[in-house]
């Protein structure tokens, strides 16, 4: 298999500024969610990110493929709901709509777009400078991938 690989020729580019935020946020839910299972204790989440992603408008999840615009209600806010829970159910909406590329068949406005994924780098930040057992582990994951530098 070794071979195979080093006789393909790859042109390596430079990500662009979204395939930077696209793999941001998807490399660090794959490190949050085995993180999850190993630490359960959520970190402290700074009190402006959720007002944060509640000014933007929580992201909304595609309901039927058919309707006209595709999407039901956006993430909500439960009473229950730590800082951390409603900003990773915000995360992993904007990771689902990456993954599902809802977000090239109903497209949000650019400027929406990118304040969502500027939002999500900035959770991704707040949860590893929380230094938390959860933030270890999810270090500790990305450099088993070798995916520590996003």
């Amino acid at each position: 298999m070794t071979e195979i690989l080093e006789k393909q020729e790859v042109a390596a580019r430079s990500f662009n500024d979204n395939e930077s935020f696209y793999a941001v946020v998807l490399f660090n839910s794959a490190a949050f969610e085995g993180a999850a299972l190993v630490a359960p204790d959520r970190p402290e989440i700074p009190a402006e990110l959720v007002d944060k992603i509640r000014y933007l408008g929580p992201p909304r999840a595609i309901d039927d493929w058919r309707a006209p615009t595709g999407y039901e209600d956006p993430v909500e806010e439960q009473e229950n709901d730590s800082p951390f829970d409603f900003c990773h159910k915000c995360f992993k909406k904007i990771r689902d709509n990456i993954i599902h590329c809802n977000k090239a068949i109903w497209p949000e406005e650019p400027s929406r777009r990118q304040a969502l994924l500027e939002w999500s780098k900035e959770f991704v930040d707040a949860v590893y400078t929380s230094n938390s057992a959860y933030s270890n582990e999810a270090k500790r994951l990305k450099s088993e991938l070798g995916i520590e530098n996003f």
